[in-house]
């Protein structure tokens, strides 16, 4: 987690104090959904959003590199080929 200054913030933590291990955020949800908390806490959370006037779009981010085919008579990987 020390690696992303804006969840820092987000959270109210310090970059000069110990941050929760990164596990402790996935047991934390996985009690507040035994509990049917997380509905609550997200509602919660949104209403505070909407209240100043701040939109959360959703989306997916990917991570992926395009490495080259291990056989050069691959014909299925030739499309990810770049031009010049």
């Amino acid at each position: 987690m020390d690696d992303r200054a804006s969840f820092l913030r987000f959270c109210g933590f310090f970059r000069s104090e110990p941050t929760p291990e990164r596990t402790a955020f996935v047991r934390l949800q996985k009690v507040l959904v035994a509990h049917g908390l997380n509905e609550i806490l997200f509602d919660e959370i949104t209403c505070q959003l909407n209240a100043k006037v701040i939109q959360v779009k959703s989306g997916m981010l990917g991570d992926a590199t395009i490495i080259t085919s291990a056989s050069e008579d691959d014909g299925e990987g030739h499309w990810v080929k770049h031009k010049g």
